[in-house]
């Protein structure tokens, strides 16, 4: 049985919290466990003896964080440029660290970690990359803590980016891949060129920045950091309207599509 969950986006909350009010879009781990018990119920019930749980990409939401922007070094760099030691290498430990620290991250991380207790069947987790942790495969370090966040072995040997599951009889059945290898504003090779899509895409390919890096850290992530630096906290949650804006700044990255950005914020209630 092969379950695969996309786009969980686990991000760390402090960066953007001002005074005590958090924007957290972290589900609660009781969301994540009542999944599991129903996977469990229904495996179960289907005699069902091996489990394949796939966290197929943007599991973790390393390039939208406002902590990029307490200096110059941006996510948008290509994985070979980050170098071990470096600031830039320490900056996404940072942030990996912020996300574990998470409240609602953090208990269900546990969840991922200790997974065996929610299964009466074999359970194998698999964790794949997309466009928003594509730089967890920039360093070993990176990598190697990554895998300590989901309780998984292979220290820091590089993530896949694709997985291919087999039948019983050992015959290829089920390719899994994040799908930003398709989209031309989040991958570096425009595969829509080719005559065919291919399986294996070289690992410098994925490692190559891309305009919706560029997008996510200076529009989703900047303009309610800069909203705080024009009008200062205080004033923020003492005016309603304010407040209202800055939460709507903190939501229209995720509105889709793209074009409707602009009449999301201009609609604004209140």
């Amino acid at each position: 049985m092969v379950i695969v969950l996309s786009d969980l986006h686990f991000s760390e909350t402090k960066s953007s919290q001002i005074g005590s009010k958090r924007f957290i879009k972290n589900l609660q781990s009781e969301t994540y466990l009542a999944y599991f018990q129903e996977i469990n119920k229904f495996a179960k019930a289907n005699d069902i003896q091996k489990v394949e749980l796939v966290l197929a990409g943007d599991i973790l939401e390393i390039s939208r964080s406002a902590i990029w922007l307490e200096h110059e070094d941006r996510p948008y760099i290509d994985n070979e440029a980050v170098e071990p030691g470096s600031e830039v290498e320490e900056t996404i430990l940072k942030i990996l660290n912020a996300i574990a620290e998470d409240e609602q991250v953090s208990e269900t991380l546990d969840l991922f970690i200790n997974i065996d207790q929610y299964f009466d069947m074999q359970v194998k987790c698999y964790l794949i990359l997309g466009n928003h942790d594509r730089l967890a495969n920039a360093t070993p370090k990176i990598r190697e803590e990554v895998r300590k966040m989901f309780g998984l072995k292979g220290g820091d040997a590089l993530f896949n980016h694709h997985l291919i599951l087999e039948d019983q009889l050992g015959k290829p059945f089920c390719l899994i891949r994040h799908g930003h290898e398709y989209d031309r504003t989040n991958f570096s090779l425009d595969v829509l060129e080719k005559d065919s899509i291919p399986t294996f895409i070289p690992e410098s390919v994925y490692g190559q920045s891309v305009l919706g890096d560029i997008t996510t850290i200076e529009f989703g992530a900047s303009l309610p950091w800069l909203f705080v630096k024009r009008y200062g906290e205080e004033k923020i949650l003492n005016d309603a309207t304010l407040l209202a804006i800055y939460q709507r700044l903190m939501e229209f990255d995720d509105v889709r599509p793209a074009t409707a950005w602009l009449s999301f914020l201009f609609s604004t209630p209140g």
